[in-house]
C-alpha cells in the first residue's frame, strides 16, 4: 500500500509541475514584456472567435503581456506583432496592436484551438474575416 501511495503522490507532483511549466521549462518573454489586464473589448472579441470557430474556452485563463513602444518584437530569431504560448496560455502583443482586433483575435484563436499552426479550416474558412488573411502565411509550429 505504501508503494502505491508513493507512486500516486509522485504522479500528482509531476502533473502539478507540468501544469505550472516547471517540467516544460519556463517561458522566456521577449525583452521588456510586461503583464497587462485584458481590455474590456477582448470579451467580445473572444466571443466572436468562439462563434466562428465553434470552439469554447475560458478567456480568464489567458495571461496577457505587452512589449511597450513596439510595432513588433523578436522571439526565437523571428519578428512578431503577437505570439501565443502553448501550455502557458500567454499572449504577447507589441503595443501597437493591443487594440487591433485582427491581431488579438488571431492569437485568441490559437488559444482556443490549442495549436500554434494555422489550419486553413479555422484561419481561412471559418474565421478568416475575424483573424485576417495574413494568418495563412505564418504556418509554423509554436
Amino acid at each position: 500500500m505504501h508503494r502505491r501511495a508513493t507512486t500516486l503522490l509522485t504522479v500528482a507532483l509531476l502533473l502539478a509541475a507540468c501544469a505550472d511549466g516547471t517540467i516544460l521549462g519556463p517561458v522566456t518573454l521577449p525583452p521588456g514584456a510586461v503583464t497587462f489586464d485584458a481590455l474590456p473589448i477582448y470579451t467580445q472579441w473572444w466571443a466572436d472567435v468562439e462563434a466562428c470557430s465553434g470552439r469554447t474556452g475560458d478567456l480568464g485563463r489567458v495571461n496577457w503581456f505587452v512589449v511597450p513602444n513596439a510595432r513588433w518584437f523578436g522571439y526565437e530569431g523571428e519578428a512578431y506583432d503577437g505570439y501565443w504560448f502553448r501550455y502557458h496560455h500567454r499572449i504577447i502583443l507589441a503595443s501597437a496592436y493591443v487594440q487591433d482586433s485582427l491581431v488579438v483575435r488571431h492569437e485568441m484563436l490559437h488559444d482556443l484551438l490549442d495549436d500554434g499552426r494555422h489550419p486553413p479550416e479555422y484561419f481561412v474558412d471559418r474565421c478568416g474575416p475575424q483573424v485576417g488573411a495574413r494568418a495563412t502565411s505564418l504556418d509554423r509550429l509554436r
